[in-house]
Parts: structure tokens; C-alpha cells; sequence
């Protein structure tokens, strides 16, 4: 029977290892799972471990290891996704899913015509969801939930030979699969995809996007920002990990 996960920060330290919170809920709450009980952990960083229970207080569960702690490999090349901001609902449907599908992280974009503008402490909620996402789907590392910033400031911290695209509805753009089998052979770690609102980028924001990062295009409909995302994310893995796994 498959192990039940849970997350603990870091397990590079594995002295005292215990569930705290909402994971010592979950476990002894939720699952009634007892002394003797062997689970798997993992952290941010995509390292892994089994543990057994060894006991259970009213604020924590003790736990021992049973074996070492094993690091997971990276993705081939990681996706990275800076999106402008969904309302709240559809943006924590988005983080569940891009979590489920390995995108690396999720960084919201302010732009020209952005309406919703996500705040510091939305983001930690949606980093909880996306650990959340973590562990029901066995992804790892998690998907890095990072605060909002201006497009602008975006591109200017980004490295001048950076592999960048972007969802392009207004002007003449690439089809994405064609697109993506170009890079296929390029020897490249990662790359980011930017999805602008559904008012579409300014003529200015389409203008500097176009001369740092590629125009695609998935599909011939005008799709939603969290559909679009879940569009390249999948797209993105079927290429660069899903042909190589097989």
C-alpha cells in the first residue's frame, strides 16, 4: 500500500524530526494514523525520506527514519511561468495544478491591464496549496510560489541569454508545438513562458516582449490566463520529460 506523505521544510537536518500543525492534524486527525505507522516525508528541496512514528502528543508527532534521506533528480528542463494574476479561486486552481504538473515556480506579473493583484499573504496560502498539490501528486521539488512584480522589473532581472515565451494572441506568433520541438535538442537547463491578462498585452508590453522572448500561440481560441498555463505546462513536460521517459 502507498505510503502517506508528508511535508517538512528542510530534512537536510534530521534530528528530533516531528509533524507539527496542520500535517500532526492531518496524520492523527485525519487519518488516525497510530504508533508504528511508517510514512514518507519530503521538503522543499525534493529530498525524500521514510519515517515510522514513534510517538504522538497533543502538539506533534515524533518521528524516526528509517533509512536515508535520497535527493530526486531535477527535471531535464525546468518551466517557469510568470502569469498575470487569475482571481482568487482560478488562481488556486491554477497553483494546484501547476504544482501537480512540475512547473519549477509561478511568479504573478503586474501589467498595463492587470486587475487583480496578488499580495504577500495570498502568496503564502497559495505556497501551502501548491505543497498541498505537492503531496497528493508526489511532485517534486515543490512549485515555488513567488510575489508579484511589474513586468518590467521581471525582464530586467532576468539573465540577458534567458530562453523566454509568451502567449501572443495580438500579433503574429509561432504555434507552440512546432516551437517547442525546436528546442528540444537545444541545450538549454530552463525556461520561462509569460501569460498575460485576458484584455490581452499592451502595444508597448508587446513590444518590449518581443524583442527578448519568443511569440507562441496554443491554440487557435483566446484561452483563459490558468488555461493557457495548463496548456504550455503539459505541452512542456510531453517534450522535454514525457518522450525522454519514454
Amino acid at each position: 500500500m502507498r505510503r502517506r506523505r508528508f511535508f517538512l521544510p528542510d530534512l537536510a537536518r534530521t534530528d528530533g524530526l516531528q509533524l507539527t500543525g496542520e500535517e500532526r492534524h492531518h496524520a492523527v486527525d485525519v487519518l488516525r494514523l497510530a504508533v508504528g505507522a511508517q510514512i514518507e516525508l519530503f521538503d522543499d528541496n525534493g529530498r525524500t525520506a521514510i519515517a515510522e512514528i514513534v510517538a504522538i502528543d497533543a502538539q506533534t508527532v515524533k518521528l524516526v527514519l528509517l533509512g536515508a534521506v535520497s535527493s530526486s533528480s531535477q527535471p531535464r528542463v525546468q518551466l517557469h511561468l510568470a502569469v498575470a494574476a487569475p482571481k482568487q479561486k482560478r488562481a488556486d486552481w491554477l497553483v494546484e495544478k501547476c504544482a501537480e504538473l512540475g512547473v519549477a515556480s509561478l511568479r504573478f506579473i503586474e501589467t498595463e491591464r492587470s486587475i487583480v493583484k496578488v499580495r504577500d499573504h495570498r502568496v503564502d496560502r497559495l505556497q501551502q496549496k501548491a505543497t498541498e498539490a505537492a503531496k497528493q501528486s508526489g511532485a517534486l521539488p515543490v512549485l515555488r510560489i513567488l510575489p508579484l512584480i511589474s513586468l518590467r522589473s521581471f525582464l530586467d532581472e532576468q539573465p540577458a541569454d534567458a530562453v523566454r515565451f509568451f502567449g501572443a494572441t495580438e500579433i503574429e506568433a509561432r504555434p507552440i508545438l512546432p516551437w517547442l520541438a525546436s528546442q528540444q535538442n537545444a541545450t538549454i537547463a530552463e525556461a520561462t513562458c509569460l501569460i498575460g491578462p485576458e484584455g490581452g498585452w499592451s502595444e508597448n508590453e508587446l513590444s518590449v516582449l518581443s524583442e527578448c522572448a519568443t511569440p507562441v500561440r496554443c491554440h487557435a481560441n483566446t484561452l483563459r490566463i490558468e488555461t493557457a498555463a495548463i496548456a504550455v505546462a503539459t505541452l512542456w513536460h510531453g517534450f522535454h520529460h514525457g518522450q525522454a521517459a519514454g
